[in-house]
């Protein structure tokens, strides 16, 4: 992982976090074209100059929103991981640190939807491309440093090389997460199934029936 860009990212606690989340909250209910200083101010429950204290553009606000989205992602993966039983297999390990990106429930349906949304936004926008493209590029070396450990283990012979392994898991997860955002309820647990299948077929493992 990249930790020159994490360290970049400023401490997303408190009141910062808080406004974080309302743009978060934002972008995902009502759309990227709604999001400003005053309606996340409005939405966080805060005075207008507090945001603009700790985010003192439009774009600071955005890009502020994508690092914390990027934490909340990444402090879940840590819970789970840790709650796990020892040993459990490292591509099980895998597949659980994956499983929380997708959209299976109403937080990380917000987080995808803000992922979508900034995604299309990054395309048109400079100022929001390079931070986007850095967090897709720690989420890649992230899943390539997974499959590397699984394949150091010896308990998977992956069938291309990590790098080429993490953009296509990378892309089926962002795949699934736009297909997920307008799934109904009962065809979530097809999110998951793809997603197991893809990182077994990736890792050359066999999919149990």
């Amino acid at each position: 992982m990249d930790a020159s860009h994490q360290h970049d990212r400023p401490p997303m606690t408190g009141v910062r976090a808080r406004i974080a989340d309302a743009a978060i909250r934002v972008i995902a209910r009502d759309g990227f074209d709604v999001v400003s200083i005053r309606t996340v101010a409005k939405e966080a429950g805060i005075v207008h100059g507090t945001v603009q204290y700790w985010f003192p553009t439009r774009d600071s606000l955005l890009v502020g929103a994508l690092w914390r989205f990027a934490q909340r992602q990444e402090q879940r993966v840590e819970r789970v991981l840790a709650a796990l039983p020892d040993p459990t297999p490292l591509a099980d390990r895998l597949l659980a640190a994956l499983r929380e990106l997708l959209p299976i429930d109403p937080p990380r349906r917000e987080e995808a939807a803000f992922w979508v949304a900034m995604s299309s936004a990054a395309s048109t926008r400079p100022s929001l491309a390079a931070p986007y493209l850095a967090e897709l590029a720690m989420l890649r070396e992230a899943i390539r440093a997974g499959l590397e450990l699984v394949v150091a283990s010896g308990q998977a012979s992956i069938r291309a090389t990590p790098e080429q392994g993490a953009y296509l898991l990378s892309a089926l997860i962002n795949g699934l997460m736009i297909d997920g955002l307008n799934a109904p309820e009962e065809d979530l647990p097809r999110l998951e199934e793809s997603l197991a299948i893809g990182v077994h077929i990736v890792l050359g493992v066999v999919f149990p029936a």
